[in-house]
């Protein structure tokens, strides 16, 4: 799956708020969370500045690093699950297949879709 330039600086955007707004709330420096998570203060910088966004592994050493909750982390996620959706909505729309697979699935067990022809 590829998400779009767009979706990727919705995500970025969010995930800079959420470590910029909780590392403050912890009264951490840059540098203090780069030495909790093994990183440097420059990815810390580049993500909070939306440079880039991090890696999958980064990505879970800062939720460790800041203590999200569970709270934080499910909203977190479900805003990050949301931009993915409404992205692929739009790539559907604009390919003009919008529901057409799911539409077909409707529950079906997955023999009913293959191909039993020889």
């Amino acid at each position: 799956m590829t998400i779009s330039d767009v979706c990727y600086k919705q995500i970025n955007n969010r995930l800079s708020t959420v470590v910029c707004t909780k590392r403050k709330s912890l009264n951490m420096s840059q540098e203090d969370l780069a030495f909790l998570i093994g990183h440097s203060r420059n990815c810390i910088q580049q993500i909070e500045c939306v440079e880039h966004g991090p890696d999958f592994e980064t990505f879970f050493l800062l939720d460790e690093g800041l203590h999200l909750s569970e709270e934080e982390a499910v909203s977190l996620f479900l805003d990050i699950r949301a931009f993915v959706r409404e992205d692929r909505e739009k790539e559907r729309e604009e390919a003009g297949t919008q529901h057409i697979a799911v539409w077909l699935w409707r529950g079906k067990p997955k023999e009913d879709f293959t191909n039993t022809h020889v």
